[in-house]
C-alpha cells in the first residue's frame, strides 16, 4: 500500500513487515532503476502481522475474517480499540479473548461518560454549585493524576505513536475518576472532573472516535444520541416517582406527574417507537398504581421493572446513584441482559445460601434444645455418674449437688 507519490518519488510507502526484505528491496530497486531517481521512497512503514486466535492470516491458509464479517460480531468501535491498544509496528492476534477486553473497555469509558453528563445536568439546573477548591486535597490529587496522564499519554505517543501505551494511561485515569464520582465531594470536584472528561473526549476524537454533538452529551458519539432527550426525560420523570416511592409521599402529585410526561414526549419516529412504546406502558402502570392509591412498594417495582427490563432489553442502561438521578447510557442489549441474568443468578444463589446457612442454624438450635431438654429429664442421682466408678453413694451424691 501507497502514500501520496510527489512525480517520480513516493513519501510513504507501507506493508507488512514480512514484505520487508526481499520484496521491498526488490521493489525499490527495480523503481529507482526504472525512474532514475537515487531515492523512490522517503518513508517505509511495515506493520506487524495480523493473526486469527493465534494463527496468522493468511488467504492460502482460509484463515481470514473480512471487514464485514467482524462488524456482524463486534462494533467499529470495539475495532478500533482494539487496533489503539496494539502496537502498529507489532503482531496482533484477533481473538474473542481480546475482542471481549476491548468490549468492557468500551463499557468502562461509556459508563465515565454517563456519570459525567450526570454531573453537567446538576450543575446546569443548579443544583451543584462550586466551592472553593484551592486547598481540597482531593482536587489537587485529581489535578496532579490529570496532569501525570497528560505527560504519560504525551510520552507514548512520541514513542513511535505508543497508543497502547496511551490508552492504558487514560483508561488507568477513569479507574481514579471513578473513585471520586460521590456525592459527598462533588461539589469541589466537578470543576476537574468535567475538564477532565472534555479532555479524554478530544484524545479520543485524536484517535478517530467522533465525538457527540448532542445537547446535554459527553464524550463520543452514539447512533441512538437523537433518542437521549426523550429518555431523559423518562428516566427523571423516575427518579421523581422513585424519590417518592421511598419517601412515601405524594401519589396525588404522582399522578400529576404522569400526565405532564405524556405532554413533554414529542418524538415519534419510527426509530424511537419501540422506546415510546415501553415509557409509555410504564407510566399507564404507574397511572393506574395511583388511581387504585397502591403501596409504595409497588411504585418502586415497577421503577425496577422499567430499569431491568423495559429499558434495558432495549440497550438503554439506567444506573442509580446518591445523587438522586440515574446514569443513562446505551449499550448493547443482549450483553446488558447476560449481565443481568448473571446477576439475578448469582442473587439467587446467595440467597438459597442464605436460607441454608438460616436453616443450618435453625436446626442446629433446635438440636441442642432438644438435648437440653432430654438432661433435664434425667434424675439428678444419675446425672453424674460415669464408668469411672462401680458404686455411687446416692445420699453423697445429692449432698454434693445440694452442696
Amino acid at each position: 500500500m501507497a502514500s501520496m507519490a510527489f512525480g517520480s518519488n513516493m513519501d510513504i510507502h507501507s506493508g507488512g513487515i514480512d514484505l520487508a526484505f526481499p520484496h521491498h528491496d526488490n521493489e525499490l530497486a527495480q523503481s529507482e532503476a526504472y525512474h532514475g531517481v537515487q531515492e523512490w521512497v522517503n518513508y517505509f512503514l511495515h506493520t506487524g502481522h495480523l493473526s486469527i486466535e493465534g494463527q496468522k492470516m493468511s488467504k492460502s491458509l482460509k484463515n481470514f475474517i473480512t471487514i464485514k464479517e467482524a462488524l456482524r460480531k463486534y462494533t467499529a468501535r470495539q475495532l478500533r480499540l482494539a487496533f489503539l491498544t496494539t502496537a502498529w509496528d507489532g503482531p496482533m492476534d484477533f481473538k474473542d479473548d481480546v475482542m471481549d477486553e476491548m468490549k468492557s473497555l468500551e463499557e468502562k469509558i461509556c459508563v465515565w461518560f454517563s456519570k459525567a453528563e450526570l454531573i453537567r445536568e446538576k450543575v446546569t439546573i443548579g443544583e451543584i454549585k462550586s466551592t472553593s477548591a484551592e486547598t481540597d486535597p482531593i482536587v489537587k490529587k485529581l489535578a496532579e493524576r490529570f496532569r501525570d496522564t497528560k505527560e504519560a499519554v504525551h510520552a507514548g505517543l512520541t514513542d513511535n505513536l505508543n497508543s497502547r501505551s496511551a490508552m492504558t494511561s487514560i483508561s488507568e485515569l477513569i479507574n481514579d475518576l471513578n473513585k471520586e464520582f460521590k456525592a459527598t465531594n462533588i461539589s469541589s470536584t466537578y470543576p476537574v472532573l468535567l475538564e477532565i472528561t472534555k479532555w479524554i473526549t478530544r484524545m479520543l476524537g485524536t484517535f478517530g472516535f467522533e465525538p457527540s454533538t448532542a445537547e446535554g452529551r459527553l464524550g463520543w458519539a452514539e447512533d441512538r444520541d437523537p433518542f437521549l432527550p426523550e429518555i431523559r426525560k423518562a428516566v427523571r420523570y423516575r427518579d421523581t416517582l422513585r424519590a417518592k416511592a421511598i419517601s412515601k409521599s405524594g401519589i396525588n402529585e404522582i399522578d400529576t406527574l404522569t400526565s405532564q410526561l405524556d405532554t413533554l414526549l414529542t418524538s415519534n419516529s419510527a426509530e424511537f417507537a419501540p422506546y415510546r412504546q415501553g415509557i409509555d406502558n410504564f407510566t399507564q402502570a404507574v397511572s393506574k398504581l395511583a388511581k387504585l392509591n397502591a403501596p409504595f412498594a409497588d411504585f418502586l417495582k415497577e421503577c425496577d421493572r422499567f430499569r431491568d427490563e423495559t429499558m434495558l432489553e432495549l440497550g438503554v442502561s439506567i444506573d442509580d446513584t446518591d445523587f438522586g438521578i440515574a446514569t443513562i447510557r446505551f449499550a448493547d442489549a443482549s450483553r446488558l441482559m447476560a449481565e443481568r441474568d448473571r446477576k439475578r443468578a448469582a442473587d439467587a444463589a446467595l440467597a438459597e445460601q442464605k436460607a441454608a446457612e438460616k436453616q443450618r442454624r435453625k436446626e442446629e438450635e433446635d438440636r441442642k434444645a432438644r438435648e437440653k431438654l432430654e438432661k433435664g429429664k434425667v434424675p439428678p442421682t444419675e446425672m453424674f455418674k460415669t464408668t469411672e466408678y462401680s458404686q455411687w453413694d446416692a445420699e453423697v451424691c445429692i449432698v454434693g449437688l445440694l452442696d
